[in-house]
């Protein structure tokens, strides 16, 4: 019993020694040492060994207890004390540079909102006149910049085809555009007013164009007209006139070949005008009380067969000088080939005053997008 006490004193001494020598070296670092209770119950009262300093613990619910205490111990850096006349400076920059912003973006609204709307009438509102199946040209020059609108995308076709611009069933109207000038082809319809327009975004302006189409239709305003001047002539004068206008259109027809595709043309007027110094004769007849000779009636039936089978024969052969043009351009023919096939279309086409001769006429004169050639007559 003995020595197993002093067994447990000895290993009771060595455990103390074990822990002062930790708690020794725990207050070196500064660490906090826990024991358990039976251990620390070992331990004598009187070596007073502390194992730990803990801070006191804060209370929120003290009355004393300031949150803010330890941020108030930083030290503040003492504010700076800012200079008058240079804060006066900044201040007035920044009201100059508002007000240079203002100015600026002001400027630029200016520059950019278009100007008003104006609408302008062409010619201060003048009807432009023309008859049924009539063709008026009316040409507007404008400045290069200030272009209408639509004047670069309008195709100009080389073909000679009729592209619209503006239809009703008054006019049928064609825009020709070229980079400084609108060329207008107005073909009347039906009599009534019609009215059409050009936009030009740069000045915002509508250009407006009146059209009055009136009168007989041009056919028989130019057959009333040739006839009322071939009724003041005597019998004999028409008699004359008629068979000489027979025989001048069978000359043409006998001459019509390459490079003479207007003597077509020419042969039908000639017999068209037999058929009306005819008609004339017929008149001054009826008011002499006078019935036609057999040879009068055999020359008027003549002149009206031979006019309706040359109409049809003319018919014929421009559709054919068309489809040639045509083919040049659907055979990549050179320029030369082109050029030839469109003055003889417009040989062929006779009239001066057809709505698709005026059309290949600007077109070979176009130096632009054309041909750059002058019409020299037939």
């Amino acid at each position: 019993m003995a020595v197993h006490q002093a067994k447990r004193s000895s290993a009771s001494l060595r455990r103390r020694s074990s822990r002062k020598e930790a708690l020794r070296s725990a207050r070196l670092r500064g660490s906090v040492v826990f024991g358990d209770d039976d251990e620390d119950d070992d331990l004598d009262d009187d070596e007073g060994e502390q194992t730990a300093e803990l801070a006191a613990v804060l209370d929120p619910d003290d009355p004393d207890y300031d949150p803010f205490a330890e941020v108030d111990k930083r030290v503040e850096a003492p504010k700076k004390t800012g200079d008058p006349q240079r804060e006066r400076l900044l201040r007035a920059l920044l009201v100059v540079a508002t007000l240079g912003i203002a100015f600026a973006g002001f400027v630029v609204k200016e520059i950019l909102e278009p100007p008003p709307l104006q609408v302008v009438e062409h010619d201060d509102g003048e009807e432009l006149i023309v008859a049924p199946d009539g063709v008026a040209t009316l040409e507007f020059r404008y400045s290069e910049s200030n272009p209408p609108e639509g004047w670069d995308t309008r195709p100009l076709d080389l073909r000679g085809e009729y592209l619209a611009f503006y239809e009703d069933d008054c006019v049928k109207v064609e825009w020709l555009n070229y980079r400084d000038r609108a060329v207008f082809l107005v073909r009347g319809l039906e009599t009534g007013l019609a009215q059409f327009e050009l936009f030009f975004p740069i000045s915002n302006t509508r250009r407006v164009f009146r059209v009055s189409v009136e009168g007989d239709r041009l056919h028989e305003q130019r057959h009333d007209a040739s006839l009322d001047a071939l009724e003041k002539r005597s019998a004999e004068e028409l008699r004359a006139l008629l068979a000489g206008k027979i025989a001048e259109g069978d000359r043409y027809l006998v001459a019509y070949g390459d490079t003479k595709e207007h003597y077509l043309w020419l042969a039908l007027r000639a017999y068209e005008e037999a058929i009306v110094a005819g008609e004339a004769l017929l008149a001054t007849s009826a008011k002499a009380q006078l019935a036609l000779s057999e040879a009068d009636r055999k020359h008027l039936t003549e002149a009206n067969s031979k006019a309706g089978e040359t109409l049809g024969r003319y018919e014929r052969a421009r559709d054919l000088l068309h489809m040639r043009y045509a083919q040049t351009f659907a055979q990549q023919k050179p320029r030369e080939q082109k050029l030839k096939a469109l003055r003889s279309l417009m040989r062929g086409i006779g009239d001066e005053g057809d709505v698709q001769f005026l059309r290949l006429k600007h077109l070979l004169e176009d130096g632009e997008r054309g041909y750059g050639e002058r019409w020299s007559g037939f």
